[in-house]
């Protein structure tokens, strides 16, 4: 009995089948994995630990292991990210806490005042911005109002000045330009000096006013006291 003719169904299967090309992105991460499980599989052999190349499922346990490889290695590199940036807070915590200038002297609110306008000569703005945020430091204390401390934060001081809020409005603008230039990528320039250096004079104003007013309410309580 002769085969049947199946020339004329083959050519109409083949007119229906509609081949689409896979991305070459799917084709170049296959090929990815491949080479993968194949240096895996010979890395495994040369411990004498022999993985059968038909054995879908020792491929997955592989496919597994290189996940949690993976995993940890993310992990790793996350707590490293995690000191890195916890050291680099330590180190802008004590630079703020230590001041990060060095002086041959001790100075006061004036001796600040006047190392500014020294290093701005110099066009050294980064330092005599943080210098004129020194001579309000100080500028506190001579005047009573905070008492100044090498570890007391610039939030510390925010929180400390919240009875008087004028006060406490213009610290926090200056604190926050010296964080800009002194902690931060910003290039400190002549406007970041003009600004700090009016934020300043408004500041010592107003702590002087602050500080006459507390004298005078002091001398008033005094007047009115009966002796007994």
């Amino acid at each position: 009995m002769p085969n049947p003719d199946v020339r004329e169904k083959l050519a109409v299967m083949a007119s229906q089948y509609d081949y689409r090309k896979p991305p070459e992105i799917l084709v170049k991460i296959q090929e990815w994995i491949t080479e993968v499980v194949r240096a895996v599989l010979d890395f495994l052999k040369g411990l004498n630990i022999v993985v059968p190349r038909a054995d879908t499922g020792a491929v997955g346990d592989i496919m597994q292991i290189l996940a949690l490889i993976a995993g940890v290695l993310c992990l790793i590199l996350l707590i490293v990210l995690m000191f890195g940036r916890l050291k680099h807070l330590k180190n802008q915590s004590e630079l703020a806490r230590r001041g990060a200038i060095t002086v041959d002297e001790d100075l006061d609110s004036a001796g600040w005042r006047k190392q500014a306008g020294a290093w701005a000569d110099s066009s050294r703005w980064r330092e005599a911005c943080r210098a004129l945020y020194l001579s309000i430091l100080h500028e506190l204390d001579e005047k009573g109002t905070i008492a100044f401390s090498h570890t007391r934060s610039n939030y510390e001081y925010w929180y400390a000045l919240a009875a008087n809020t004028s006060i406490q409005k213009r610290f926090r603008r200056l604190a926050d330009i010296i964080e800009l230039v002194w902690f931060g990528n910003h290039q400190a320039g002549r406007e970041d000096y003009q600004q700090c250096r009016d934020l300043a004079d408004e500041l010592t104003r107003l702590i002087r006013e602050d500080s006459r007013e507390d004298s005078r309410e002091t001398s008033g309580a005094g007047a009115n006291e009966v002796e007994p």
